[in-house]
């Protein structure tokens, strides 16, 4: 069972953005994405980075995205 790619998101965003040093790195990766991007002219080639981004964040949603959820159910069933 998976969880719906817009509440792993936000689980998962709201714990790198919560984490000082999580949310400076992904800042920087983000700097240094949008450069990338800026500096690849060939819209093919730009394409590449972008559909292998968003296959990392579902499969980072998925997998990190449960964890977070099942942790979060078992915290308020005992709290």
């Amino acid at each position: 069972m998976s969880v719906p790619p817009f509440l792993a998101g936000g689980l998962i965003d709201k714990k790198i953005c919560d984490n000082a040093s999580l949310k400076a790195a992904d800042a920087a990766i983000g700097q240094a994405y949008a450069a990338l991007l800026k500096e690849t002219p060939d819209p093919e080639i730009r394409a590449m980075p972008v559909s292998s981004q968003r296959r990392w964040i579902a499969a980072r949603n998925d997998v990190l995205g449960w964890r977070c959820h099942s942790r979060r159910q078992d915290t308020s069933r005992h709290g």
